[in-house]
């Protein structure tokens, strides 16, 4: 697989404010996560999860190091995804035909793990879908192998072909 990553998967910063009395000064919380672009005008996907409760969310459009702020446009907690907007042009990854996904498909999965301690680059894990079978409660997630660490979060799993297959989770 050969894919240009710059302008396509993007390091996720989010920060809010935590008041916890009317005296208190604000807390900066930050957490990270991935989000990849799923058009050429700046939408991007990532997990809803990664976005609790966050006021303010910021991306880093890897080699660039320039934070851009993302608004939040749609989020969907049951299926943990969420679509944002930067203004910015971006190159869009391929989503594949979930009905071509098949158990046994080699997978990769892209993303910023733990970037405070393992750096801003781009971290890509491989393996296969274990299962594509779900539950009656969660018919949208699948199994599958590749080592996923906190930061991953929302980051796009591909297939051999370069075609999403899915979200980290």
């Amino acid at each position: 697989m050969q894919l240009t990553f710059y302008s396509v998967i993007f390091l996720l910063i989010c920060c809010f404010s935590n008041f916890s009395g009317a005296q208190e000064t604000p807390k900066s919380i930050i957490t990270t996560g991935t989000a990849f672009s799923i058009t050429k005008n700046g939408f991007l996907l990532t997990s809803a999860h990664i976005l609790n409760e966050k006021d303010k969310i910021d991306v880093i459009i890897p080699g660039k190091n320039v934070l851009i702020p993302a608004k939040l446009i749609a989020l969907d907690r049951t299926a943990d995804i969420a679509l944002l907007k930067i203004s910015s042009d971006t190159i869009p990854l391929p989503i594949v035909d979930w009905a071509n996904v098949n158990s046994g498909l080699d997978i990769v999965a892209l993303g910023y793990p733990n970037p405070q301690v393992l750096g801003e680059s781009l971290k890509i894990t491989s393996g296969i879908i274990n299962s594509i079978d779900s539950n009656k409660l969660t018919p949208f997630l699948f199994q599958f192998s590749a080592q996923i660490h906190p930061g991953n979060s929302g980051g796009p799993v591909l297939s051999a072909a370069g075609d999403v297959v899915g979200i980290v989770h």
